[in-house]
């Protein structure tokens, strides 16, 4: 969390194992001002149990993830982060914990994903070079497909950055 502490503005977080395809245009104005654009996972890839998010009273979206995000500041709350990270029965999948931080900072922000047709999850080799995203975050299981994705080829035509409200 050193870097959302560390700047004004809006947070913009690349992980280092997001692999961009093509150009990009608009990767962090993709949404207004006020609210979040995180990657959509394919699972709820967090380290809380349901009873725990009932208990208490806990709001998360579904199935974001962290490799490529942005956040308002001003709508980052360290108090609940403090409080996620010092209970250690909230940390059953710790590989998982820094993604239900944040996780919970969204529950209390209107928050979209990228289009998964343009950012998405590496889940698997490429169909085909037509079906290139302009990135991929490639995850520790998947990170088997990188080299395929390096030699496949992309179109090079820019991609103007989409967001939607996730399903």
């Amino acid at each position: 969390f050193d870097v959302a502490l560390g700047q004004t503005g809006p947070l913009h977080f690349c992980d280092t194992d997001v692999l961009f395809l093509r150009p990009v245009e608009g990767l962090f104005s993709v949404v207004p001002a006020g609210q979040a654009v995180f990657l959509q996972d394919v699972q709820n890839a967090y380290s809380l149990r349901s009873w725990q998010l009932l208990r208490h009273r806990l709001r998360i979206p579904e199935r974001i993830n962290t490799g490529l995000f942005s956040f308002p500041r001003e709508r980052f709350d360290l108090d609940l982060a403090e409080w996620y990270l010092s209970r250690p029965e909230m940390a059953f999948a710790p590989v998982w914990q820094e993604q239900t931080a944040w996780a919970l900072q969204a529950g209390g922000v209107e928050t979209s994903v990228y289009q998964p047709t343009q950012f998405r999850l590496a889940i698997g080799p490429p169909a085909s070079a037509e079906d290139s995203p302009a990135g991929l975050h490639f995850v520790s299981p998947s990170r088997r497909y990188l080299p395929a994705w390096r030699t496949a080829g992309a179109p090079n035509k820019p991609v103007r950055a989409a967001a939607r409200t996730p399903s």
